[in-house]
């Protein structure tokens, strides 16, 4: 049977489209853990005032010595209004290797933001998902808090920002496989430190960490970081890089209390 490899990203946006070309490598590897989301990478707030939707659709399929086969989907709604902020998040992901299932996860995430003053903002947010790669059947999280400008530097060559958010949110999380289920219901804390740094549009770099501690129980807390890169090597195209290092202390017993992954891809942009 002849080999053969497809991959596929479309995105519709309102305003301008962005083609990212990635190797098929790069696609297989990405297995994306949801016991914790990054949702500093959804924080795009649009430039102009009402609803703008984005909905991007992947396909990858490998057939021959190995069956591959991964779909998924994410949708994005934004709304703006003067000092109010809103967007929400739908992400659905689905694979199957030699006919087994690799990764089936998804999440949906709805977010609004208030503005008091310049560098306080307001934040309620809540969240539902699952992931079966970490015997997680769903999470729920409903909370808020705050986020603060620390530092902030736009000009024609350098633009840099840190923020700092602090908050808290109750979780429901729904564990188990055939032999055991563990639910459990519980306050924490939810914190995160945010820096980014482009440089002559040339440079990039973006580093994201989560602690999230429970309330009553500070031995259980869980610590995400999220790190990319990236340089233009020619004109409109780009080499990033990506850390994705996520810690649980206190698993779902069979599941290991870490994940790492490393990706390596190319950007096209006309």
């Amino acid at each position: 049977m002849r080999k053969y490899a497809r991959c596929i990203s479309t995105t519709v946006r309102g305003r301008s489209v962005l083609l990212l070309l990635f190797s098929c490598g790069f696609l297989f590897a990405l297995q994306t853990t949801l016991a914790q989301v990054n949702t500093e990478v959804y924080r795009i707030r649009p430039v102009e005032q009402g609803v703008t939707n984005n909905l991007s659709l992947n396909f990858s399929f490998y057939s021959g010595n190995t069956d591959f086969f991964k779909i998924g989907g994410n949708y994005r709604g934004d709304f703006l209004d003067g000092d109010i902020y809103s967007f929400l998040i739908l992400n659905y992901q689905y694979g199957e290797e030699s006919k087994e299932i690799f990764v089936r996860n998804g999440f949906s995430h709805l977010r609004g933001v208030y503005t008091i003053a310049p560098a306080v903002r307001a934040e309620l947010f809540t969240q539902l998902g699952f992931d079966d790669f970490i015997l997680q059947r769903n999470r729920f999280l409903v909370g808020g808090g705050g986020r603060f400008t620390i530092g902030e530097l736009k000009d024609s060559t350098l633009n840099f920002s840190l923020y700092i958010g602090v908050g808290g949110m109750y979780e429901r999380e729904d564990e188990g496989d055939d032999t055991l289920n563990v639910v459990t219901e519980l306050p924490r804390s939810t914190n995160y430190l945010s820096m980014a740094l482009n440089v002559h549009e040339k440079f990039g770099l973006k580093i994201v960490t989560y602690y999230q501690p429970a309330v009553t129980r500070f031995h259980d807390f869980r610590i995400l970081l999220d790190a990319g890169i990236g340089f233009e090597i020619l004109s409109g195209l780009s080499v990033t890089t990506s850390v994705d290092w996520r810690y649980d202390s206190d698993p779902f017993p069979g599941v290991e209390s870490y994940d790492l992954s490393l990706s390596n891809g190319l950007t096209l942009t006309f």
